[in-house]
């Protein structure tokens, strides 16, 4: 008799079966990515947003600070990605009889941030009242 047993019971991969789970941990680690790639999208879009509000806020915070607040249109740069617009209208409320105060008039004052490329540009607007004297 001889010691060699019949492998025929013997249990293992086949190639079929190797190439099938290679094909699904593939596909699953591209979803993977895919999803930290959107998230990471995400998060840059949300700071760009979060870097606007915060230079949009500064720049409404000086005007009028070094030189007066002027009816028009002005616009700037913060660096090379920012750059903003300043809107200033007179500011009319119905049934406000505008005469009665001869000290202040209110200004309607919109700053635009913005930022990309000029197929995906972004912006924020920021706009508040400004009472200047007359």
């Amino acid at each position: 008799m001889s010691n060699f047993q019949d492998d025929s019971n013997a249990r293992g991969f086949t190639l079929i079966e190797v190439l099938v789970a290679l094909a699904i941990l593939s596909l699953s680690l591209a979803i993977i990515f895919s999803i930290f790639s959107v998230g990471l999208r995400g998060r840059r879009a949300a700071e760009d947003y979060e870097q606007a509000t915060l230079l949009a806020e500064s720049k409404l915070s000086s005007l009028g600070v070094a030189e007066p607040i002027r009816e028009g249109e002005s616009v700037g740069r913060f660096d090379d990605r920012f750059w903003w617009k300043t809107v200033v209208t007179p500011y009319h409320e119905a049934g406000r009889d505008e005469k009665k105060d001869l000290l202040r008039r209110p200004l309607l004052v919109t700053l635009i941030v913005s930022w990309g490329e000029a197929g995906e540009q972004k912006s924020v607007r920021l706009t508040t009242l400004r009472l200047v004297p007359r």
